[in-house]
């Protein structure tokens, strides 16, 4: 049975970790829900909304919604059924702003880290993630 105080520690890192990401990336909040399919899309090719709210891990009213908002905004081309839902050139550039976000705020958030700490973290949680998939 693991250590309660440790599950305390990593719901605690899970919540600052949301709040400080959402105060990172979303600076603009009209802008916030766009963030994070915006990165997607622009990395993967979803062809379905349905697939897309998968990756992204919400439901797809959520997703219909975003992607509405983002095609009125000028970051989506018009979704057309069966094909690629695909980013304008504005979408690309704000995606590639959030990448660049998420990145310093990676190196932040890991500062101090060495590259063994780092390893142990990585198979610890990967671990976490194998346990959590087996309880879905």
């Amino acid at each position: 049975m693991p250590n309660t105080e440790n599950t305390n520690r990593f719901f605690e890192v899970s919540k600052l970790y949301n709040k400080l990401s959402q105060k990172c990336f979303h600076k603009n909040k009209k802008f916030a829900s766009f963030a994070l399919f915006a990165e997607a899309l622009n990395h993967y090719e979803f062809i379905s909304q349905q697939k897309l709210s998968d990756f992204v891990g919400c439901n797809k009213a959520y997703t219909c919604r975003t992607l509405f908002k983002m095609q009125l905004s000028g970051y989506l081309q018009p979704i057309v059924p069966k094909k690629p839902i695909i980013l304008t050139s504005k979408g690309k550039e704000f995606a590639i702003s959030v990448e660049n976000e998420r990145k310093k705020f990676q190196a932040q958030v890991f500062e101090g880290i060495t590259k063994e700490e780092d390893e142990t973290l990585k198979n610890i949680v990967d671990k976490i993630i194998v346990n959590m998939n087996k309880m879905i």
